[in-house]
């Protein structure tokens, strides 16, 4: 069992159990890109890049509302393929859309003024930059943040969409932006592995409750995460944060693993992190063996030489225990772009996979 404080922790935590196939299972709640504020910001790139994605129109036309009923869009639709034009640019005419009242047509009008504005500036932005704009001027984020604890918590996983995106930070215009749409639908897409024998849970910890397992992980043991930033200026929320923890640590019949980073990369940007000081609570007689990650040279070195031993070139021919045999499309670090003969394009970790190179 893999536990953790918020929801958006579990991006980073699934997109590493779909690159090494380890078959998991999100319990009481929804796997991060299935998520619906995930899926509907998404749309709202989606649209940005092309106007004329009938489907991502139809799921943000109205988030937040703009008085365009589903009536209004069936007829703006069928006037744009009539015409032969996106989206975007029939809006520019919907004066001649058939049936149509002033009010509607200024709705559809405004609407397609601010994707202009969007496209524009998309084409000499950074993503991250283009993203910021989406969130905030579509009211997408005000509509997220009008929707109390439960927005807060939609907001925290579409802000994780932004750690996603910055490997793409120095690409600009629509590349970047595109690039980032196709991983994010490989990362949706990878989710046929096996899950019958073998799952490892995932839950936050307030769904952990009444549940036990033999070994249980707790991520992102830091002040600020857990306990959460929202608790630590008043003493009622903070102790309910420990009384959390007790129940996250509890869940464990044989071995608990507490996790922290001293430096996390989280909602698009870097924290330099303090220990929880849930931590120092735990008795030392009841701590095991704790060694931190060597930086010295001699570890380096041996990380380099088992990094380069995992390097696959463009092109070459790979088979994969589960997925069968596939070529090699790109390679980005440890995370390597394969194309496989049954199972479609994989983004897969060379470290853990265990990929066997084909000579031929």
């Amino acid at each position: 069992m893999v536990l953790y404080r918020t929801n958006a922790q579990s991006r980073a935590i699934e997109e590493s159990f779909l690159e090494a196939a380890i078959p998991y299972r999100v319990v009481g709640g929804v796997r991060f890109y299935e998520r619906r504020e995930i899926k509907d910001f998404l749309a709202y790139l989606r649209f940005v890049a092309n106007p004329g994605d009938e489907i991502s129109l139809e799921r943000i036309i109205n988030l937040p509302p703009r008085g365009i009923g589903e009536i209004t869009l069936g007829k703006w639709i069928k006037f744009s393929r009539e015409d032969n034009l996106d989206l975007v640019s029939s809006a520019k005419k919907a004066k001649n859309i058939p049936g149509l009242n002033e009010t509607k047509v200024d709705a559809i009008a405004r609407f397609s003024t601010l994707f202009e504005r969007l496209r524009d500036e998309a084409k000499r932005s950074s993503l991250i930059d283009i993203m910021e704009s989406v969130l905030i001027e579509t009211g997408y984020q005000k509509l997220l943040l009008s929707e109390g604890e439960v927005g807060q918590i939609r907001f925290e996983n579409v802000r994780e969409l932004f750690t996603v995106a910055e490997k793409y930070k120095k690409e600009k215009g629509f590349e970047g932006l595109s690039m980032f749409l196709e991983e994010v639908a490989l990362m949706a897409s990878t989710d046929n592995i096996d899950s019958r024998a073998g799952v490892v849970h995932l839950m936050t910890l307030h769904a952990a409750k009444g549940l036990e397992f033999d070994t249980v992980f707790i991520a992102g043991m830091e002040e600020g995460l857990f306990p959460h930033s929202r608790a630590m200026l008043d003493e009622q929320e903070l102790e309910e944060e420990r009384r959390l923890c007790y129940v996250g640590i509890t869940r464990a019949k044989k071995r608990i693993y507490l996790l922290w980073a001293t430096a996390r990369h989280i909602f698009g940007s870097t924290r330099v992190n303090i220990a929880s000081r849930f931590l120092g609570d735990v008795p030392e007689e009841l701590k095991g063996e704790y060694r931190k990650h060597s930086r010295e040279k001699g570890e380096c070195s041996e990380k380099n030489k088992n990094k380069k031993e995992n390097v696959f070139k463009d092109g070459q021919r790979v088979r994969h225990k589960t997925f069968g045999e596939g070529v090699v499309i790109s390679t980005d670090d440890d995370i390597t772009t394969i194309a496989f003969m049954k199972a479609g394009v994989k983004k897969i970790s060379a470290k853990f996979a265990k990929l066997e190179k084909i000579l031929t």
